[in-house]
């Protein structure tokens, strides 16, 4: 800048062309970092709007296990058993081969 400012204090046209090309240059490269920093930012808000609704659906999952009734998760994990056992006890009796069974 201080060539140029120095070439427009002489009337340097030669010298002043030449500044006006190179702040153009200059301007592009400040152009194009910006759209550099642009994209880098908007990566960042979507990585930020990503990471907000991860926590707010681990809050929610956070808050469906801590609000459980044990009374009522020990009862249902009672008759689950029950049911279970029914049917191991009806599987072991089909599933027994009688004294005909082995004599054949």
């Amino acid at each position: 800048l201080d060539n140029l400012i120095a070439d427009i204090q002489s009337d340097n046209d030669a010298g002043i062309q030449a500044g006006l090309t190179e702040m153009d240059a200059q301007l592009g490269t400040v152009l194009a970092g910006l759209g550099r920093l642009g994209a880098a930012g908007r990566r960042v808000e979507v990585a930020i709007a990503d990471q907000v609704e991860d926590l707010n659906l681990l809050e929610i999952q956070l808050s469906n296990v801590e609000s459980i009734d044990l009374a009522e998760a020990a009862m249902e994990f009672q008759l689950q058993e029950t049911a279970y056992q029914a049917a191991l006890a009806a599987t072991s009796r089909a599933l027994q081969p009688s004294l005909v069974d082995f004599l054949r």
